[in-house]
């Protein structure tokens, strides 16, 4: 989001700017958003249901959805600055 200059206070306004400007663009899939969103609702209900245990099947499966959204994100940004350059 810096590389457009954009930012938010709060999770949900990050997660919208970045499907509007990344996701929606096409610059990411779009199961990126679902990778978010589900790890958004993975990471809430962690925090705040008080009785919540997220089994290791969940936690796995997110972890290995999530490194390939951050493997993403570096290709784009080492993209991003070679092409700067």
């Amino acid at each position: 989001m810096a590389t457009l200059g954009l930012d938010s206070r709060k999770h949900s306004g990050v997660i919208s700017v970045f499907n509007i400007n990344f996701v929606k663009t096409g610059i990411f899939p779009k199961e990126y958003r679902k990778i978010i969103a589900s790890s958004q609702d993975l990471r809430l209900a962690s925090d705040y249901d008080d009785f919540y245990l997220a089994s290791k099947q969940d936690a796995e499966k997110t972890l290995k959805d999530v490194q390939m959204v951050i493997k993403g994100v570096e290709d784009y940004l080492n993209s991003y600055y070679t092409d700067l350059q």
